[in-house]
């Protein structure tokens, strides 16, 4: 069979998107607080990846990462994905809404990769500040009752929910 070129840009389109929709699909996820104690079980990788837990080291699985510290790793006895290193979401993600840790868990005897994503979630943890320790402000005697007056911006490292709303002086 003869394909015309137009016609096999198609076929190349729907091969990328038929093997990118199952790359995206084996992708896991979860959330875990930033903050907690190192230990923490944020999932169970064996379960989750339909794994015997007895073929997790005959299987060499390892966590690949970027980062340069380790956040998270496998218990491969249980296969529990546990937390190796306090997360603090402020450092690892400033001033972002979503934060994520992002992980290839890699098996061998066969080869496969799945990618594995770690939503770190906010805890109110930071106080908010002003930059500056006082602030002057000058009233007049003639102000009207009700006058309303700018104060400066708190800033807090929190984000969402947790983050500085309202303030008011009194």
């Amino acid at each position: 069979m003869y394909i015309r070129p137009k016609e096999e840009h198609v076929w190349i389109r729907i091969v990328l998107f038929l093997c990118l929709w199952h790359w995206a699909a084996s992708q896991l996820a979860y959330s875990v607080s930033e903050e907690v104690n190192k230990g923490t079980v944020v999932g169970n990788l064996a379960k989750d990846l339909n794994i015997n837990v007895q073929e997790l080291e005959n299987r060499d699985l390892r966590l690949v990462s970027s980062y340069s510290k380790t956040y998270l790793n496998v218990d491969l006895r249980s296969g529990n994905l546990l937390v190796e290193e306090r997360i603090d979401r402020e450092e690892l993600c400033p001033q972002t809404i979503k934060c994520s840790l992002k992980l290839q868990a890699v098996l061998s005897n066969p080869m496969t990769a799945h990618r594995v994503e770690v939503n770190i979630l906010d805890v109110n943890d930071n106080s908010p500040a002003f930059l500056e320790s006082r602030y002057y402000l000058n009233i007049s005697e003639s102000s009207l009752t009700g006058e309303r007056y700018f104060l400066p911006v708190a800033v807090d490292g929190d984000i969402g929910s947790n983050s500085v709303k309202t303030y008011k002086l009194s």
